[in-house]
């Protein structure tokens, strides 16, 4: 109930951002979702580490080379390259939905790693404690990090970033095909890398989504005809 709720007021506030974007959010919302209950409804089926071990069998120099790049677009440094462009380009409203979902997806996946889900192992770890870490893939050159491995924090500004690049182009099939297959790569280079395991990654996904979703309410619900002003506009009178 109370999440038919969150979404009714997400395709509210949605509006705030243009008539186009309401219509398309709500097959957006139904896209997201759904795909990622369907990956939770996975995790029972796994032991952990197989998913680990299952995408690493297809290991090859290319995807050793694609994976370690890929990865990067999971890194935030982004973020502040598409917030200089919302700068240039858009409104004081965008700018603030980029900014309070950075900061939201920062938080959630700091609360995890740093205090629900502290010293978790990461699979580096987990298979050393089991001897098998001869059965991982390391690639040379790829830092392995051992700790702190819930949620994928790379996986959740992905996600974060491709839900607001898809809102900021109107939800258009074109641009949600796009950010969220790149989204979805950066999340399987983490698994393919080593660094995470399968659980970590789908709720790393779902933070980045819900951190969007909340930042579109919060903002959504400010009126002041200031939020509308463009930027660069407004600082030049």
């Amino acid at each position: 109930m109370a999440f038919c709720f969150y979404l009714k007021s997400l395709l509210n506030f949605a509006g705030i951002f243009g008539d186009m974007t309401k219509i398309t959010f709500e097959k957006d919302i139904l896209f997201k979702y759904i795909a990622i209950a369907i990956a939770i409804c996975v995790l029972p089926l796994l032991e952990k580490g197989d998913a680990v071990l299952w995408v690493q069998s297809f290991h090859n120099d290319f995807l050793d080379l694609f994976f370690s790049r890929i990865t990067v677009f999971g890194d935030a440094t982004w973020t502040v390259l598409i917030l200089l462009w919302i700068v240039f380009k858009s409104n004081y409203r965008w700018l603030g939905l980029l900014i309070l979902a950075f900061v939201l997806h920062g938080l959630f996946v700091h609360l995890f790693k740093q205090w629900l889900a502290n010293g978790a192992p990461r699979p580096f770890s987990y298979f050393t404690q089991r001897t098998e870490v001869d059965l991982l893939h390391l690639i040379e050159g790829v830092k392995i990090r051992k700790w702190n491995s819930f949620p994928s924090g790379h996986t959740a500004t992905a996600f974060f970033m491709a839900s607001y690049l898809m809102a900021y182009n109107g939800f258009s099939n074109a641009s949600k095909w796009i950010c969220y297959s790149l989204a979805v790569l950066v999340g399987l280079s983490r698994i393919y890398l080593g660094q995470h395991f399968y659980i970590d990654v789908i709720f790393g996904a779902l933070f980045g989504i819900i951190a969007f979703d909340l930042a579109l309410l919060i903002m959504g619900s400010a009126k002041k005809d200031y939020w509308n002003r463009s930027i660069l506009k407004s600082r030049t009178k």
